[in-house]
C-alpha cells in the first residue's frame, strides 16, 4: 500500500509542476484499450486526479509509462473531448506521447532479429543449429519412450 502512495505522490507532484496546479486523487480507473479485431494496443491503470488552482480544467489524468530507455510520467488534461480515463489514453496514443503496446508480429520480429544476432555474434551456422536441433529432438523422444516403458 505504501507504494501506491508513494507513485501517487509522484504522479502529483508531477501535475503540480508541469501544470501549475494541485491534484487531489479521485481514483484509480483500469484501461484496455483495443483495436477493433481485438489486438491489446495499451492496457494498465490511469490515476484520475481532481485539481485546484487551475481555472479552465478541473480533471487531470495521470500514468506511469514503462519505456526501454526509464520512466516517464503522462499528465493529460480534462476538456470536452476528454472527459475519461480511456480517451485520456486515446489521446495520448494519438499524439505519440504514449506509444502503443507492440503487436505480436512485432515482437516475433524483434525476437527474431535478435535470434540471428545471436547467432552470427556465436558464429554458429544454420546446418550445426539444424543438427543440434534434431540430435535434441531425438533425446526427447528417447526420454520419452523410456518413460512409457513399464
Amino acid at each position: 500500500m505504501a507504494c501506491h502512495v508513494e507513485y501517487l505522490e509522484e504522479l502529483q507532484i508531477a501535475i503540480r509542476f508541469k501544470h501549475r496546479c494541485n491534484a487531489a486523487h479521485k481514483e484509480s480507473v483500469f484501461v484496455h484499450e483495443k483495436t477493433k479485431s481485438g489486438e491489446t494496443v495499451w492496457k494498465g491503470y490511469v490515476e484520475v486526479f481532481d485539481l485546484s488552482g487551475y481555472e479552465e480544467v478541473k480533471t487531470c489524468y495521470a500514468w506511469l509509462n514503462r519505456k526501454v530507455n526509464g520512466l516517464k510520467i503522462l499528465t493529460v488534461l480534462g476538456n470536452l473531448l476528454i472527459d475519461s480515463a480511456p480517451k485520456a489514453v486515446q489521446a495520448a496514443i494519438f499524439v505519440g506521447a504514449q506509444p502503443a503496446m507492440r503487436t505480436d508480429l512485432d515482437l516475433l520480429n524483434s525476437q527474431l532479429q535478435h535470434a540471428k544476432k545471436a547467432l552470427r555474434e556465436t558464429q554458429i551456422n544454420s546446418e550445426d543449429l539444424d543438427a543440434a536441433i534434431q540430435t535434441t529432438k531425438q533425446f526427447k523422444e528417447n526420454i520419452d519412450k523410456r518413460k512409457k516403458e513399464p
